[in-house]
């Protein structure tokens, strides 16, 4: 299938390719089909890229790649609703706030993006009672500049 989008023009599409996501992400709740784009190989950030509306594409990254120490359970019903069977059934994804200054670029460790690689399903998953928050700074903040 052909995409048009934003960020990348046309796209052939595979339907291997496609995550489904049955309740859509919080804001875009009518768009269940995406796609993770790595635009460079050597990129850490990732596009997820709606199928069903070209001009929709969150940027994404492995949370672990900077917090190395993040760490959640992911909820019983979560994982009954995924069928995930296994950790190794499990990807995590977060969704990246990128700011024109590279130091106020943050990610959002509150609601993981959780996929099942196997079933190709898809879910934002908020964490509750919880000590993450929707914008912690990638980049090392300098402690020396006056706040």
């Amino acid at each position: 299938m052909l995409l048009t989008t934003l960020q990348f023009g046309e796209l052939t599409v595979e339907e291997q390719e496609i995550f489904t996501f049955h309740q859509g992400i919080p804001g875009f709740e009518d768009n269940l089909r995406y796609m993770f784009i790595q635009p460079d190989a050597e990129s850490a950030f990732f596009f997820l890229q709606s199928v069903d509306d070209g001009d929709i594409a969150l940027v994404v990254t492995n949370p672990f790649m900077f917090f190395p120490d993040y760490d959640f359970e992911i909820p019983e019903g979560v994982i009954t609703e995924m069928e995930i069977e296994s950790t190794d059934d499990v990807a995590v994804w977060s969704v990246v706030t990128v700011n024109k200054n590279i130091q106020d670029t943050s990610v959002n460790l509150l609601a993981p993006i959780i996929v099942n690689v196997n079933t190709r399903v898809g879910k934002q998953v908020i964490l509750h009672n919880s000590s993450y928050h929707a914008k912690h700074k990638i980049a090392p903040s300098d402690t020396s500049e006056a706040k």
